[in-house]
């Protein structure tokens, strides 16, 4: 086992950690990118240097660590990488532009890798899940730099725990799938009329979903939206 602390905005310190991660194993087989940052704010309310920061953090960080291995599992031939991103990077949701902005970004940059390097025995998992019941919202990004807004996490009827998800991840990774959705109903069943009947959606669903109210309920995961 090798710890190895790391601020992943510090864009600099990949290379080296990366380079200690061989000197302890010799190779790297697997990376998962699962740093990031929820965010509150109204579209016209967010700072462009608070774009920046959270893209640093969603996006970024995991642009720039992939690239970093990328060199290694190339000339063995074999690699997995597994990019945390969310729902939101599948279906715009209000109070949150930048948060899904920068999971719909990993999305393109990823799947441009794929289409580059899905030859050459490297396999990327996407994972989207819905709400979990992690501690993610306690720091969210606002829309003014610097500011942090908490929402407390409660139990709910309709989050999924840590463990279910995480037992989830790892299936669909162990069976090499490009792209996971994991998530309680109904989340999983808006995803896919989004995905797919996404005129039916906005017309018919999103007026309903996407009251105020029932945004909250969704990001809280309770049963009452």
């Amino acid at each position: 086992i090798l710890l190895l602390p790391m601020d992943v905005t510090k864009f600099e310190t990949h290379a080296a950690s990366f380079q200690k991660v061989l000197d302890k194993f010799g190779r790297l087989d697997i990376l998962v990118n699962c740093a990031g940052r929820s965010q509150t704010a109204k579209f016209q309310e967010i700072d462009i240097e608070v774009h920046k920061a959270l893209f640093d953090i969603n996006t970024f960080s995991h642009v720039n660590l992939t690239k970093c291995v990328l060199p290694h599992w190339l000339e063995r031939r074999t690699g997995h990488v597994v990019v945390l991103s969310s729902v939101c990077g599948k279906i715009g949701v209000p109070f949150s532009a930048t948060y899904n902005a920068s999971k719909a970004a990993l999305h393109g940059y990823f799947d441009c890798l794929w289409s580059e390097v899905h030859d050459k025995g490297i396999g990327i998992t996407m994972v989207c899940p819905g709400p979990v019941a992690t501690p993610i919202r306690q720091k969210c990004f606002t829309g003014k730099p610097g500011e942090v807004k908490c929402v407390p996490v409660s139990p709910t009827e309709v989050k999924m725990t840590p463990s279910r998800a995480a037992k989830l991840i790892l299936l669909g990774v162990a069976n090499k799938l490009d792209e996971i959705w994991i998530g309680p109903q109904p989340f999983i069943s808006f995803l896919y009329l989004g995905q797919y009947l996404p005129g039916t959606f906005r017309k018919y669903l999103v007026p309903i979903l996407f009251e105020p109210s029932r945004i909250a309920s969704l990001r809280d995961g309770k049963g009452n939206f």
